[in-house]
């Protein structure tokens, strides 16, 4: 499912471009982290095929303040 973005959440994002940004469900107060898909896909690959991986380090991100996070590409291997 692919959701479009309010206004509101395109100015967070327009904010800060480097992201994440933290988005919470006024309802069920869950917390949810926005990063763009070439972070998400890059954190993925890190991750491998490891699904449960994958649902741990979701969980953990959540868990995290916007102020805690760096700048992935620190993160990045370099390039041949």
């Amino acid at each position: 499912m692919t959701a479009e973005l309010s206004p509101e959440l395109r100015q967070a994002l327009a904010a800060s471009p480097n992201g994440p940004i933290e988005v919470v469900d006024p309802v069920t107060k869950r917390a949810y982290i926005l990063v763009s898909a070439e972070a998400y896909q890059r954190i993925q690959a890190l991750l491998g095929d490891d699904q449960d991986a994958v649902g741990d380090m979701s969980r953990l991100l959540a868990d995290l303040a916007p102020d805690d996070w760096e700048d992935l590409s620190s993160y990045e291997s370099p390039q041949p």
